[in-house]
Protein backbone atom coordinates (compact mmCIF):
# COMPACT_ATOMS: atom_id res chain seq x y z
CA UNK A 1 0.00 0.00 0.00
CA UNK A 2 1.43 3.41 -1.08
CA UNK A 3 2.72 5.50 1.94
CA UNK A 4 0.40 8.52 3.48
CA UNK A 5 -1.09 11.04 1.54
CA UNK A 6 1.83 13.97 1.46
CA UNK A 7 -0.47 16.82 1.00
CA UNK A 8 -3.22 15.71 4.18
CA UNK A 9 -4.04 19.03 5.59
CA UNK A 10 -3.84 19.11 9.32
CA UNK A 11 -7.82 19.44 10.09
CA UNK A 12 -8.54 22.26 12.88
CA UNK A 13 -11.43 23.82 14.45
CA UNK A 14 -11.49 26.64 12.11
CA UNK A 15 -12.06 23.97 9.55
CA UNK A 16 -14.85 22.97 10.55
CA UNK A 17 -16.86 26.14 10.13
CA UNK A 18 -18.01 26.10 6.88
CA UNK A 19 -19.06 21.97 6.57
CA UNK A 20 -20.92 23.10 10.28
CA UNK A 21 -22.69 26.17 8.18
CA UNK A 22 -23.64 24.19 5.88
CA UNK A 23 -25.18 21.13 7.76
CA UNK A 24 -27.16 23.24 9.41
CA UNK A 25 -28.71 25.57 6.24
CA UNK A 26 -29.49 21.81 5.03
CA UNK A 27 -31.50 21.26 8.17
CA UNK A 28 -33.33 24.16 8.62
CA UNK A 29 -34.34 24.20 4.69
CA UNK A 30 -35.70 20.40 5.16
CA UNK A 31 -37.77 21.75 7.94
CA UNK A 32 -38.93 24.86 6.96
CA UNK A 33 -38.61 24.60 3.70
CA UNK A 34 -42.25 22.61 3.04
CA UNK A 35 -45.76 24.71 3.25
CA UNK A 36 -47.78 24.21 5.12
CA UNK A 37 -50.52 22.83 3.63
CA UNK A 38 -48.79 20.00 2.65
CA UNK A 39 -49.01 16.80 4.90
CA UNK A 40 -46.69 13.80 4.84
CA UNK A 41 -45.84 11.93 1.45
CA UNK A 42 -47.50 8.34 0.95
CA UNK A 43 -44.69 6.06 2.06
CA UNK A 44 -44.17 8.16 5.00
CA UNK A 45 -46.94 6.68 6.32
CA UNK A 46 -46.08 3.30 5.57
CA UNK A 47 -42.53 3.40 7.63
CA UNK A 48 -44.56 5.11 10.62
CA UNK A 49 -46.86 2.32 10.66
CA UNK A 50 -44.16 -0.26 10.46
CA UNK A 51 -42.88 1.78 13.46
CA UNK A 52 -45.27 0.30 15.33
CA UNK A 53 -44.76 -3.22 14.31
CA UNK A 54 -41.12 -3.22 14.87
CA UNK A 55 -39.16 -6.31 13.48
CA UNK A 56 -35.91 -6.75 11.63
CA UNK A 57 -37.40 -6.82 8.36
CA UNK A 58 -40.59 -5.78 6.07
CA UNK A 59 -41.85 -6.02 2.64
CA UNK A 60 -40.43 -3.59 1.18
CA UNK A 61 -37.17 -1.80 3.56
CA UNK A 62 -35.08 -3.30 6.16
CA UNK A 63 -35.78 -2.26 9.60
CA UNK A 64 -33.70 1.03 10.09
CA UNK A 65 -36.66 3.57 8.95
CA UNK A 66 -39.19 1.97 11.02
CA UNK A 67 -37.11 1.84 13.69
CA UNK A 68 -36.39 5.65 13.12
CA UNK A 69 -39.91 6.33 12.70
CA UNK A 70 -41.25 4.71 16.20
CA UNK A 71 -39.25 7.31 17.74
CA UNK A 72 -41.78 10.67 16.18
CA UNK A 73 -44.49 7.85 17.11
CA UNK A 74 -43.64 7.53 20.87
CA UNK A 75 -43.29 11.24 21.36
CA UNK A 76 -46.79 12.74 19.33
CA UNK A 77 -46.19 11.80 15.54
CA UNK A 78 -45.81 15.84 15.22
CA UNK A 79 -44.69 16.41 11.31
CA UNK A 80 -42.44 18.05 12.95
CA UNK A 81 -40.93 15.11 14.44
CA UNK A 82 -41.10 13.12 11.18
CA UNK A 83 -39.39 15.58 9.45
CA UNK A 84 -36.21 15.29 12.17
CA UNK A 85 -34.77 12.38 10.31
CA UNK A 86 -34.10 13.36 6.68
CA UNK A 87 -33.12 16.84 7.66
CA UNK A 88 -30.84 15.23 10.32
CA UNK A 89 -29.31 12.70 7.37
CA UNK A 90 -29.11 15.40 5.07
CA UNK A 91 -27.07 18.09 6.95
CA UNK A 92 -24.98 14.95 8.14
CA UNK A 93 -24.29 13.88 4.52
CA UNK A 94 -23.61 17.77 3.79
CA UNK A 95 -20.95 18.54 6.54
CA UNK A 96 -19.16 14.98 5.52
CA UNK A 97 -19.01 16.69 1.46
CA UNK A 98 -17.05 19.56 3.29
CA UNK A 99 -14.97 17.66 5.45
CA UNK A 100 -14.44 15.48 1.90
CA UNK A 101 -13.52 18.39 0.30
CA UNK A 102 -10.66 19.34 3.42
CA UNK A 103 -9.16 15.80 3.12
CA UNK A 104 -8.52 16.16 -0.63
CA UNK A 105 -6.75 19.61 -0.30
CA UNK A 106 -9.06 22.00 -1.24
CA UNK A 107 -9.86 25.39 1.40
CA UNK A 108 -12.81 27.69 1.62
CA UNK A 109 -13.71 28.48 -1.55
CA UNK A 110 -13.68 24.65 -2.73
CA UNK A 111 -15.83 24.48 0.53
CA UNK A 112 -18.40 26.83 -0.80
CA UNK A 113 -18.35 25.37 -3.70
CA UNK A 114 -19.23 21.37 -3.21
CA UNK A 115 -21.92 23.05 -0.39
CA UNK A 116 -23.77 25.21 -2.78
CA UNK A 117 -23.85 22.57 -5.35
CA UNK A 118 -25.21 19.69 -2.73
CA UNK A 119 -27.98 22.56 -1.55
CA UNK A 120 -29.05 23.37 -4.88
CA UNK A 121 -29.91 20.43 -6.58
CA UNK A 122 -32.12 16.86 -6.06
CA UNK A 123 -31.01 16.16 -2.61
CA UNK A 124 -33.17 19.38 -1.66
CA UNK A 125 -36.42 17.25 -2.24
CA UNK A 126 -34.50 14.03 -1.26
CA UNK A 127 -34.27 15.71 2.34
CA UNK A 128 -37.52 16.89 3.13
CA UNK A 129 -38.89 13.10 2.72
CA UNK A 130 -38.89 10.09 5.82
CA UNK A 131 -37.38 7.75 3.20
CA UNK A 132 -34.53 5.16 3.17
CA UNK A 133 -33.24 6.82 0.46
CA UNK A 134 -31.24 9.68 2.90
CA UNK A 135 -30.12 7.18 5.44
CA UNK A 136 -28.88 5.11 1.85
CA UNK A 137 -26.89 8.33 0.55
CA UNK A 138 -25.39 9.27 4.09
CA UNK A 139 -24.01 5.77 4.16
CA UNK A 140 -22.59 5.63 0.58
CA UNK A 141 -20.60 9.01 1.56
CA UNK A 142 -19.39 8.13 5.06
CA UNK A 143 -17.92 4.73 3.63
CA UNK A 144 -16.18 6.72 0.80
CA UNK A 145 -15.18 9.70 3.34
CA UNK A 146 -13.65 6.49 5.88
CA UNK A 147 -12.03 5.26 3.06
CA UNK A 148 -10.43 8.85 1.98
CA UNK A 149 -9.11 8.55 5.25
CA UNK A 150 -7.89 5.56 5.76
CA UNK A 151 -5.71 6.01 2.28
CA UNK A 152 -4.60 9.25 4.21
CA UNK A 153 -3.46 8.05 7.52
CA UNK A 154 -3.71 4.11 7.18
CA UNK A 155 -5.09 4.01 10.61
CA UNK A 156 -7.26 0.71 10.33
CA UNK A 157 -10.14 2.25 12.39
CA UNK A 158 -11.70 3.90 9.33
CA UNK A 159 -11.76 0.67 7.76
CA UNK A 160 -14.08 -0.30 11.13
CA UNK A 161 -16.23 2.40 11.19
CA UNK A 162 -16.65 1.88 6.73
CA UNK A 163 -17.46 -1.67 8.01
CA UNK A 164 -20.00 -0.55 10.47
CA UNK A 165 -21.49 2.41 8.21
CA UNK A 166 -21.62 -0.45 5.76
CA UNK A 167 -24.05 -2.97 8.10
CA UNK A 168 -25.85 -0.16 9.42
CA UNK A 169 -26.38 0.68 5.01
CA UNK A 170 -27.83 -2.59 4.87
CA UNK A 171 -30.72 -2.45 7.28
CA UNK A 172 -31.29 0.69 5.77
CA UNK A 173 -31.74 -0.13 2.14
CA UNK A 174 -30.22 -2.93 -0.14
CA UNK A 175 -29.43 -0.37 -2.94
CA UNK A 176 -25.88 -0.36 -1.62
CA UNK A 177 -24.95 -3.54 -2.11
CA UNK A 178 -24.55 -2.36 -5.95
CA UNK A 179 -22.07 0.61 -4.42
CA UNK A 180 -20.05 -1.48 -2.59
CA UNK A 181 -19.83 -4.33 -5.71
CA UNK A 182 -18.52 -1.28 -7.55
CA UNK A 183 -16.45 -0.50 -5.36
CA UNK A 184 -14.72 -3.81 -5.07
CA UNK A 185 -14.33 -3.97 -8.54
CA UNK A 186 -12.80 -0.29 -8.83
CA UNK A 187 -10.34 -1.37 -5.95
CA UNK A 188 -9.42 -4.45 -8.37
CA UNK A 189 -8.83 -2.09 -11.08
CA UNK A 190 -6.20 -0.01 -9.40
CA UNK A 191 -3.30 -0.33 -7.44
CA UNK A 192 -4.92 0.16 -4.12
CA UNK A 193 -6.32 -4.00 -4.57
CA UNK A 194 -3.35 -4.20 -2.02
CA UNK A 195 -6.31 -3.41 0.26
CA UNK A 196 -7.35 -7.24 0.38
CA UNK A 197 -4.59 -8.37 1.48
CA UNK A 198 -5.36 -6.38 4.87
CA UNK A 199 -6.93 -8.56 7.46
CA UNK A 200 -8.85 -5.46 8.87
CA UNK A 201 -10.96 -5.01 5.81
CA UNK A 202 -12.01 -9.00 6.37
CA UNK A 203 -12.92 -7.96 10.01
CA UNK A 204 -14.56 -5.00 9.05
CA UNK A 205 -16.63 -6.55 6.32
CA UNK A 206 -17.44 -9.37 9.28
CA UNK A 207 -18.84 -6.62 11.70
CA UNK A 208 -20.69 -5.62 8.60
CA UNK A 209 -22.11 -8.66 8.15
CA UNK A 210 -22.94 -9.88 12.18
CA UNK A 211 -24.88 -5.95 11.58
CA UNK A 212 -27.00 -7.02 8.90
CA UNK A 213 -27.50 -10.84 10.13
CA UNK A 214 -30.96 -10.45 12.04
CA UNK A 215 -32.56 -8.71 8.76
CA UNK A 216 -30.89 -12.39 6.61
CA UNK A 217 -32.05 -14.32 9.31
CA UNK A 218 -36.06 -12.80 8.90
CA UNK A 219 -35.38 -12.63 4.90
CA UNK A 220 -34.76 -16.32 5.07
CA UNK A 221 -37.44 -16.96 7.66
CA UNK A 222 -39.99 -14.81 5.44
CA UNK A 223 -39.20 -16.56 1.94
CA UNK A 224 -37.18 -13.47 0.98
CA UNK A 225 -39.49 -10.87 0.37
CA UNK A 226 -36.99 -8.28 -0.83
CA UNK A 227 -36.45 -10.37 -3.29
CA UNK A 228 -40.09 -10.52 -4.48
CA UNK A 229 -40.50 -6.44 -3.69
CA UNK A 230 -37.27 -6.14 -5.90
CA UNK A 231 -39.24 -8.09 -8.73
CA UNK A 232 -42.57 -6.81 -8.56
CA UNK A 233 -40.81 -3.53 -8.62
CA UNK A 234 -39.06 -4.84 -11.98
CA UNK A 235 -42.39 -5.05 -13.18
CA UNK A 236 -44.81 -2.42 -12.36
CA UNK A 237 -41.95 0.94 -12.36
CA UNK A 238 -38.63 -0.28 -13.65
CA UNK A 239 -38.88 -1.94 -16.63
CA UNK A 240 -40.79 1.55 -17.91
CA UNK A 241 -37.11 3.29 -17.61
CA UNK A 242 -35.09 3.38 -21.15
CA UNK A 243 -30.85 3.80 -21.02
CA UNK A 244 -31.39 6.55 -22.23
CA UNK A 245 -33.77 8.49 -19.67
CA UNK A 246 -31.68 6.88 -16.38
CA UNK A 247 -28.60 8.79 -18.18
CA UNK A 248 -29.96 11.92 -19.11
CA UNK A 249 -31.50 12.19 -15.91
CA UNK A 250 -28.22 11.89 -13.91
CA UNK A 251 -27.45 15.17 -15.90
CA UNK A 252 -30.87 16.82 -14.75
CA UNK A 253 -30.84 16.12 -11.07
CA UNK A 254 -27.48 18.13 -10.23
CA UNK A 255 -28.19 20.27 -13.92
CA UNK A 256 -26.36 23.55 -11.86
CA UNK A 257 -23.13 21.84 -11.05
CA UNK A 258 -22.90 19.18 -14.26
CA UNK A 259 -19.49 21.30 -14.50
CA UNK A 260 -18.68 20.42 -11.37
CA UNK A 261 -18.95 16.69 -10.30
CA UNK A 262 -17.75 16.23 -14.03
CA UNK A 263 -14.61 17.86 -13.13
CA UNK A 264 -14.83 15.33 -10.31
CA UNK A 265 -14.52 12.55 -12.15
CA UNK A 266 -11.74 13.36 -13.68
CA UNK A 267 -9.92 14.97 -10.37
CA UNK A 268 -10.56 11.28 -9.06
CA UNK A 269 -9.44 9.84 -12.04
CA UNK A 270 -6.11 11.73 -13.40
CA UNK A 271 -5.25 14.23 -10.57
CA UNK A 272 -2.09 13.73 -9.19
CA UNK A 273 -3.30 14.73 -5.14
CA UNK A 274 -6.23 12.14 -5.98
CA UNK A 275 -4.11 9.47 -7.15
CA UNK A 276 -5.00 6.62 -4.38
CA UNK A 277 -8.54 7.41 -5.09
CA UNK A 278 -8.63 6.38 -9.02
CA UNK A 279 -10.86 3.66 -7.77
CA UNK A 280 -13.92 5.93 -7.15
CA UNK A 281 -13.96 6.67 -10.83
CA UNK A 282 -13.77 3.20 -11.35
CA UNK A 283 -16.68 3.05 -8.79
CA UNK A 284 -18.94 5.69 -10.22
CA UNK A 285 -18.85 3.98 -14.07
CA UNK A 286 -18.76 0.73 -12.49
CA UNK A 287 -22.25 1.55 -10.33
CA UNK A 288 -23.73 3.00 -13.92
CA UNK A 289 -23.41 0.55 -16.00
CA UNK A 290 -25.01 -1.69 -13.58
CA UNK A 291 -28.07 0.81 -13.01
CA UNK A 292 -28.33 1.58 -16.67
CA UNK A 293 -28.66 -2.42 -17.84
CA UNK A 294 -30.30 -2.98 -15.03
CA UNK A 295 -33.51 -0.33 -15.25
CA UNK A 296 -32.74 1.47 -12.51
CA UNK A 297 -34.19 4.68 -11.20
CA UNK A 298 -32.46 7.71 -11.33
CA UNK A 299 -32.17 8.93 -7.72
CA UNK A 300 -30.55 5.52 -7.12
CA UNK A 301 -26.88 6.89 -7.93
CA UNK A 302 -27.58 9.82 -5.55
CA UNK A 303 -24.95 8.31 -2.98
CA UNK A 304 -21.71 9.12 -5.23
CA UNK A 305 -21.93 12.95 -6.20
CA UNK A 306 -21.20 14.30 -2.87
CA UNK A 307 -17.67 12.74 -3.44
CA UNK A 308 -17.64 13.89 -7.25
CA UNK A 309 -19.00 17.20 -5.46
CA UNK A 310 -16.30 17.51 -3.71
CA UNK A 311 -13.38 16.01 -5.87
CA UNK A 312 -14.77 18.79 -8.92
CA UNK A 313 -14.65 21.65 -6.16
CA UNK A 314 -11.07 21.00 -5.23
CA UNK A 315 -9.82 20.56 -8.70
CA UNK A 316 -11.67 23.98 -9.71
CA UNK A 317 -10.27 25.82 -6.70
CA UNK A 318 -6.90 24.70 -7.52
CA UNK A 319 -6.87 25.36 -11.21
CA UNK A 320 -8.43 28.73 -10.61
CA UNK A 321 -5.75 29.91 -8.06
CA UNK A 322 -4.42 32.75 -10.13
CA UNK A 323 -8.31 33.67 -11.65
CA UNK A 324 -10.75 33.35 -8.73
CA UNK A 325 -12.81 35.30 -10.40
CA UNK A 326 -14.00 31.81 -12.75
CA UNK A 327 -14.84 30.06 -9.58
CA UNK A 328 -17.05 32.84 -8.07
CA UNK A 329 -18.60 33.38 -11.57
CA UNK A 330 -19.42 29.42 -11.38
CA UNK A 331 -21.12 29.84 -7.94
CA UNK A 332 -22.82 32.48 -8.69
CA UNK A 333 -23.72 30.55 -12.04
CA UNK A 334 -25.31 27.15 -9.98
CA UNK A 335 -27.01 29.68 -7.52
CA UNK A 336 -28.77 31.57 -10.12
CA UNK A 337 -29.71 28.24 -12.15
CA UNK A 338 -30.64 26.51 -8.50
CA UNK A 339 -33.05 29.06 -7.63
CA UNK A 340 -34.81 28.53 -10.53
CA UNK A 341 -35.08 24.68 -9.44
CA UNK A 342 -35.97 25.28 -6.12
CA UNK A 343 -39.75 25.52 -6.78
CA UNK A 344 -39.72 21.89 -8.79
CA UNK A 345 -37.49 20.45 -6.02
CA UNK A 346 -39.01 22.17 -2.83
CA UNK A 347 -42.58 22.65 -1.99
CA UNK A 348 -42.42 26.00 -0.55
CA UNK A 349 -45.22 27.12 -2.56
CA UNK A 350 -48.79 26.77 -2.11
CA UNK A 351 -50.26 23.48 -4.13
CA UNK A 352 -52.37 25.76 -6.12
CA UNK A 353 -49.69 28.38 -7.08
CA UNK A 354 -47.01 26.09 -7.11
CA UNK A 355 -49.47 24.19 -10.46
CA UNK A 356 -50.42 27.93 -11.88
CA UNK A 357 -46.28 28.05 -11.92
CA UNK A 358 -45.18 24.97 -13.23
CA UNK A 359 -48.13 25.55 -16.26
CA UNK A 360 -47.36 29.20 -16.94
CA UNK A 361 -43.81 28.05 -17.18
CA UNK A 362 -44.11 24.96 -18.83
CA UNK A 363 -42.14 22.85 -16.32
CA UNK A 364 -43.72 19.35 -18.41
CA UNK A 365 -40.67 20.10 -20.28
CA UNK A 366 -38.21 18.87 -18.26
CA UNK A 367 -40.09 15.79 -17.35
CA UNK A 368 -40.61 17.59 -13.80
CA UNK A 369 -44.32 16.66 -13.98
CA UNK A 370 -44.36 13.02 -15.26
CA UNK A 371 -45.68 10.60 -12.70
CA UNK A 372 -45.17 6.80 -12.94
CA UNK A 373 -48.25 6.22 -15.34
CA UNK A 374 -45.98 8.19 -18.07
CA UNK A 375 -48.45 11.03 -18.23
CA UNK A 376 -47.60 14.53 -16.90
CA UNK A 377 -49.85 16.27 -14.33
CA UNK A 378 -50.37 19.38 -12.46
CA UNK A 379 -47.73 19.08 -9.35
CA UNK A 380 -44.65 16.44 -9.07
CA UNK A 381 -45.73 13.09 -7.98
CA UNK A 382 -43.91 13.53 -4.67
CA UNK A 383 -45.54 16.81 -3.96
CA UNK A 384 -49.32 15.10 -4.89
CA UNK A 385 -48.40 12.39 -2.45
CA UNK A 386 -48.46 14.84 0.33
CA UNK A 387 -52.21 16.05 -0.19
CA UNK A 388 -55.27 14.51 0.17
CA UNK A 389 -54.82 12.51 3.38
CA UNK A 390 -55.75 14.79 6.00
CA UNK A 391 -59.02 15.10 4.30
CA UNK A 392 -59.36 11.16 3.84
CA UNK A 393 -59.10 10.78 7.67
CA UNK A 394 -61.88 13.39 8.31
CA UNK A 395 -64.29 11.98 6.32
CA UNK A 396 -63.50 8.79 7.41
CA UNK A 397 -63.72 9.39 10.98
CA UNK A 398 -67.37 11.66 10.30
CA UNK A 399 -68.64 8.59 9.11
CA UNK A 400 -67.37 6.43 11.50
CA UNK A 401 -68.45 8.68 14.64
CA UNK A 402 -71.88 9.29 12.98
CA UNK A 403 -72.45 5.24 12.79
CA UNK A 404 -75.08 4.27 15.16
CA UNK A 405 -73.32 2.64 18.70
CA UNK A 406 -74.36 -0.59 17.40
CA UNK A 407 -73.08 -0.49 14.36
CA UNK A 408 -70.26 1.21 15.99
CA UNK A 409 -68.30 -1.22 17.92
CA UNK A 410 -68.72 -4.30 14.66
CA UNK A 411 -67.13 -1.54 12.06
CA UNK A 412 -63.51 -1.92 11.18
CA UNK A 413 -61.57 -0.53 7.84
CA UNK A 414 -59.94 -1.57 5.27
CA UNK A 415 -57.88 0.37 2.55
CA UNK A 416 -56.65 -0.81 -0.83
CA UNK A 417 -53.40 1.09 -0.16
CA UNK A 418 -50.98 1.50 2.14
CA UNK A 419 -50.69 5.03 1.85
CA UNK A 420 -54.48 5.22 3.09
CA UNK A 421 -54.29 2.67 5.98
CA UNK A 422 -51.03 4.35 7.41
CA UNK A 423 -52.43 8.29 6.79
CA UNK A 424 -55.69 6.83 8.63
CA UNK A 425 -53.25 5.90 11.76
CA UNK A 426 -51.41 8.90 11.78
CA UNK A 427 -54.32 11.10 12.23
CA UNK A 428 -56.41 8.54 14.09
CA UNK A 429 -55.61 10.73 17.55
CA UNK A 430 -57.34 13.59 15.89
CA UNK A 431 -59.83 11.90 13.64
CA UNK A 432 -60.57 8.40 15.44
CA UNK A 433 -61.22 5.41 13.18
CA UNK A 434 -61.86 1.60 14.41
CA UNK A 435 -58.74 -0.92 13.54
CA UNK A 436 -57.38 -0.09 10.47
CA UNK A 437 -56.72 -3.51 7.37
CA UNK A 438 -55.22 -3.44 4.46
CA UNK A 439 -53.70 -6.48 2.50
CA UNK A 440 -50.96 -3.68 0.65
CA UNK A 441 -47.38 -3.84 1.30
CA UNK A 442 -46.25 -4.77 4.73
CA UNK A 443 -49.68 -4.07 6.34
CA UNK A 444 -50.38 -7.86 4.56
CA UNK A 445 -47.97 -9.06 7.38
CA UNK A 446 -50.31 -7.99 9.80
CA UNK A 447 -53.83 -8.79 8.13
CA UNK A 448 -55.72 -11.53 10.21
CA UNK A 449 -57.28 -14.42 8.53
CA UNK A 450 -60.74 -12.91 8.82
CA UNK A 451 -61.66 -9.41 9.54
CA UNK A 452 -63.85 -9.77 12.35
CA UNK A 453 -66.36 -7.05 12.14
CA UNK A 454 -69.95 -7.65 10.66
CA UNK A 455 -69.57 -4.16 8.97
CA UNK A 456 -66.94 -2.26 6.75
CA UNK A 457 -65.69 1.24 5.99
CA UNK A 458 -63.95 0.60 2.33
CA UNK A 459 -61.30 3.04 1.52
CA UNK A 460 -61.19 2.17 -2.43
CA UNK A 461 -58.69 3.78 -5.02
CA UNK A 462 -62.09 4.47 -7.06
CA UNK A 463 -63.79 1.09 -7.91
CA UNK A 464 -67.03 0.10 -5.92
CA UNK A 465 -65.87 -3.10 -3.45
CA UNK A 466 -66.66 -6.36 -4.79
CA UNK A 467 -67.27 -9.72 -3.01
CA UNK A 468 -64.62 -12.20 -3.34
CA UNK A 469 -63.94 -15.91 -2.75
CA UNK A 470 -63.18 -15.23 0.66
CA UNK A 471 -66.03 -12.44 1.63
CA UNK A 472 -69.51 -11.68 1.02
CA UNK A 473 -69.75 -7.77 0.68
CA UNK A 474 -73.64 -6.68 0.58
CA UNK A 475 -75.08 -3.05 1.32
CA UNK A 476 -73.14 -1.16 -0.08
CA UNK A 477 -72.98 2.67 0.15
CA UNK A 478 -70.88 5.12 -1.65
CA UNK A 479 -70.05 7.68 1.38
CA UNK A 480 -67.44 10.60 0.02
CA UNK A 481 -64.46 10.56 -1.02
CA UNK A 482 -60.77 12.76 -1.77
CA UNK A 483 -61.50 16.08 -3.94
CA UNK A 484 -58.28 17.51 -3.99
CA UNK A 485 -57.22 17.88 -7.30
CA UNK A 486 -54.02 18.13 -6.50
CA UNK A 487 -53.86 15.02 -4.81
CA UNK A 488 -52.59 11.76 -6.58
CA UNK A 489 -55.24 10.48 -4.40
CA UNK A 490 -57.90 12.43 -5.75
CA UNK A 491 -61.53 10.33 -6.61
CA UNK A 492 -60.37 7.71 -3.52
CA UNK A 493 -63.92 6.54 -2.88
CA UNK A 494 -65.04 5.66 1.08
CA UNK A 495 -67.61 3.27 1.12
CA UNK A 496 -69.78 1.98 3.95
CA UNK A 497 -70.24 -2.00 3.32
CA UNK A 498 -73.52 -2.53 6.12
CA UNK A 499 -72.68 -6.29 5.89
CA UNK A 500 -69.63 -8.35 5.47
CA UNK A 501 -69.77 -12.07 6.02
CA UNK A 502 -66.53 -14.69 5.94
CA UNK A 503 -67.15 -17.42 3.32
CA UNK A 504 -64.11 -19.46 4.34
CA UNK A 505 -60.61 -18.68 6.54
CA UNK A 506 -57.71 -19.43 5.51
Amino acid sequence: MEAPHEAVKRIGSRDYFIPVVFGAIKFLISIFGINSQYQLQRDEYLYLAEGRHLAWGFDEVPPMVPFLGRIPYELGNSFFLVKFWPALFGALTAFLLGMMVFRFGGNRIAQVLAGISFLLSVYLRIHILFQPNVLDIFFWTLIAYSLICFYQTENNKWLYIAGTALGLGLLSKYMIVVFVLSLFIGILLTKQRRLLLNKHLWFSLLIAFIIFLPNFIWQIQNQFPALHHAEELKQTQLKFISPFTFLVQQLLMLLNSVPVWILGLWFLARAKPAKPFSFFAWTYFVMLIIFTLTGGKDYYTLGMYPLLLAGGSVWIEQHTAKRKWIAYALIIFIVLVGLDMVPIMLPFQAPEDAAAFYQRNHTERLGALQWEDGKNHPLPQDFADMLGWREMAQKTSAIYMNLPDSVKKKTEVYCYNYGEAGALLYYEKKFPVPEVYSHSSSFDLWMPKTIPGSSLIIISDGDPPKSSEKYSLSNIRLMDSVTNPLARESGSKIYFVGEIRSLKSE
